[in-house]
């Protein structure tokens, strides 16, 4: 989940990462996936490296004009990255439809996608229609779960101007020291406590 969060934060944001660590992890869901957005990367022994130079358009499946980024089982798509892709296809060119197939409600945070400025249509509970590219302007969220908060992280660092989330224990529960790896990435974020 944080590997592909964090290429998801690289490709929306136009920037760069190197990602020590991954071992052998066998990444070719996310490879497919992120493929589909027109993204890939290298892998240099145990780092993968995202350039910020992408393609970032969208490539359509065989035999389809959308392509269509769908969750499965291993050696499925990861459902817990759905949400990432959804801000991710908001930066890339050309339409994709976003497939939640695993579980229920993952997709109703993207009405704050939306007032952001994304152009997305919210098909049913579990698909949603993305065109982009959109220019995301800053707003105030509220962190559902990890994996919309994430994306809603994503999304703010995506946006001209400032953003405010709330919740963001959501966030910290699958991202440890969130806040510092992102301001060692160059992120201008900060943790406010609230009364």
């Amino acid at each position: 989940m944080e590997i592909g969060s964090f290429i998801g934060l690289a490709a929306a944001t136009k920037g760069s990462i190197t990602i020590e660590g991954i071992g052998n992890l066998d990444l070719r869901p996310l490879k497919t996936g992120f493929g589909k957005l027109g993204i890939s990367w290298t892998v240099q022994g145990d780092a993968l490296c995202v350039s910020s130079i992408q393609d970032m358009k969208a490539n359509g499946d065989v035999g389809t004009k959308i392509p269509k980024i769908d969750d499965a089982p291993w050696p499925g798509f990861p459902p817990d990255l759905t949400s990432i892709m959804t801000v991710v296809a908001t930066q890339i060119e050309g339409t994709v439809l976003i497939f939640e197939k695993m579980f229920e409600s993952r997709m109703f945070f993207v009405d704050k996608l939306i007032s952001m400025g994304a152009q997305i249509t919210l098909c049913d509970p579990h698909r949603a229609v993305v065109s982009g590219p959109s220019v995301l302007h800053g707003d105030h969220l509220v962190s559902p779960d990890v994996r919309a908060g994430m994306a809603m992280v994503i999304a703010a660092m995506t946006a001209h101007g400032e953003s405010r989330i709330s919740n963001v224990y959501q966030i910290e529960r699958g991202y440890e020291h969130l806040v510092e790896r992102l301001q060692s990435l160059g992120a201008h974020i900060t943790k406010v406590e609230m009364e």
